[in-house]
């Protein structure tokens, strides 16, 4: 029997959010235990600095701009993942899985075009949208909606979740978890809390950060107890990874100056979400399969990217791309299961990014890493703010019953003031993993090289981006 599959994703989880990353303060036993007991991904890249894009990358095997998911903006339609796109799940459920998500979707929060239910997904429980309060929440099973319980979140998603396993394990499934810890709003249970109070070095957002993951990592417990009970646990593949880098900008602006208050550990890493920068976009990932891989923990230090996932899990799974019935968009990624299974030579050699809020700017946020190499394109002036309207009006989808919920037009062009672009910015990572030393003036051949590669990448994604558009594929 093929495996079963459980992908763990957190939210604004950073790379030295954990134990095992050297964090201190951490309380993360499973999550650690995942890692001691398999294959850690020591350079491992979210597809996006921001959520939406990032989920839609590690969903579809491809590049966000080419799936219409360039921001989170959900009142624009900038989150919808376009109609042509086969996600992962689909390929599974055609395969003969039974497929499920529990939590967090922001690839569409309206629409019925756009709901896990319609994307491969036989089973839904979780939000739509970007973000849900812990305590006072509303969760969708597939299309129908249920009040808290007064359960907190993180722990009703866990339950959630248990509960599939229990009604599927006896065939192959496909279970994500998306957790929305430690996204805002800062929330924790006190009996979470009463582990940091006495921590002097760490302010009270902070603690209830770390509170918050350990109620997950608690969760994360539950769900491999559940795989063992059941004993699936050797035929399963369960992987952890977080969207992308913490949310330490306390302002509208990603990556300005961290807010003292929201400020933890992220291991030297430089920048944090919303940027560009491995604080942004390096994220914690381990992959646990006893009955595929062994138990003996391992570290890869070759690059890994999101959009490999979807192929890498294909091939665990015996299902190839071409196994779908219905035409499907090429693959961006390539597996890694030759690197887990120990084959360097398999390492991708370069990989890809460019954010920023709305229409896609060139040479702006936008970074290339080529081997120890890579280019960074600082972000423009201007260009990682949301207008506030936007914001206000995403805060209202977030509740399944404000109105209107009409799908609105998908609308990226909007008017504001954009710097011109800086400088590009070279580091050697294989030297300089926290990116402290720009070294661009001393390689100007290797800079116009690499921005020429960059270019030609943007170019690319972006006249897909600009076809998906055309055709209505997010209306």
């Amino acid at each position: 029997m093929p495996p079963n599959v459980v992908l763990i994703v957190a939210d604004d989880l950073g790379y030295g959010d954990l134990a095992c990353s050297g964090n201190r303060f951490a309380r993360t036993p499973n999550i650690d235990a995942i890692a001691s007991s398999g294959v850690t991904l020591h350079e491992h890249y979210s597809g996006s600095p921001v959520c939406s894009p990032a989920r839609a990358a590690l969903l579809t095997g491809r590049y966000p701009h080419r799936t219409g998911v360039i921001d989170t903006r959900e009142v624009r339609g900038l989150s919808r993942l376009s109609a042509r796109e086969v996600t992962l799940a689909d390929r599974l459920r055609a395969a003969g899985y039974s497929t499920g998500l529990v939590g967090k979707w922001h690839l569409g929060s309206v629409g019925a075009r756009y709901a896990p239910y319609n994307r491969g997904f036989d089973e839904f429980v979780g939000f739509l949208g970007g973000s849900s309060d812990y305590w006072d929440y509303w969760l969708s099973h597939d299309d129908r909606y249920t009040r808290s319980d007064g359960t907190y979140l993180t722990d009703r998603l866990t339950s959630e979740a248990v509960d599939f396993i229990a009604r599927h394990h006896r065939h192959p499934f496909f279970l994500e978890v998306a957790y929305n810890a430690p996204h805002t709003p800062l929330q924790a249970p006190q009996d979470s809390l009463a582990a940091f109070e006495t921590l002097e070095d760490l302010s009270p957002e902070v603690k209830t950060i770390y509170a918050m993951i350990a109620t997950m990592d608690a969760g994360i417990g539950r769900i491999l107890s559940a795989l063992d009970d059941f004993h699936v646990s050797d035929d399963t593949i369960v992987i952890f990874t977080s969207d992308n880098g913490p949310d330490m900008s306390g302002s509208p602006q990603f990556g300005g100056e961290p807010k003292s208050e929201l400020v933890r550990f992220n291991a030297g890493l430089r920048g944090s979400k919303g940027v560009v920068f491995d604080g942004g976009v390096r994220v914690p990932a381990f992959v646990r399969w006893p009955g595929g891989l062994g138990q003996t923990a391992t570290t890869i230090s070759l690059p890994t990217h999101f959009v490999d996932w979807t192929p890498t899990i294909l091939e665990a799974c015996a299902v190839t791309p071409m196994d779908y019935p219905a035409p499907a968009p090429a693959l961006d990624g390539h597996s890694f299961m030759p690197l887990l299974q120990g084959d360097a030579s398999a390492a991708r050699t370069t990989l890809a990014w460019q954010w920023n809020r709305y229409a896609p700017l060139p040479r702006c946020n936008a970074a290339l890493r080529r081997g120890p190499w890579k280019l960074v394109w600082p972000a423009l002036d201007g260009s990682l703010h949301a207008l506030p309207e936007d914001s206000a009006a995403d805060r209202r989808l977030d509740d399944p019953f404000e109105e209107p919920r009409t799908l609105e037009p998908y609308s990226a062009d909007v008017v504001r003031e954009i710097s011109s672009p800086a400088a590009p910015l070279l580091f050697d990572m294989s030297r300089d993993p926290g990116e402290t030393t720009d070294l661009a003036s001393s390689q100007p051949a290797l800079v116009r090289e690499m921005s020429d590669e960059l270019d030609a990448w943007f170019d690319d994604v972006h006249s897909e981006w600009r076809a998906v558009i055309e055709a209505g594929l997010c209306n």
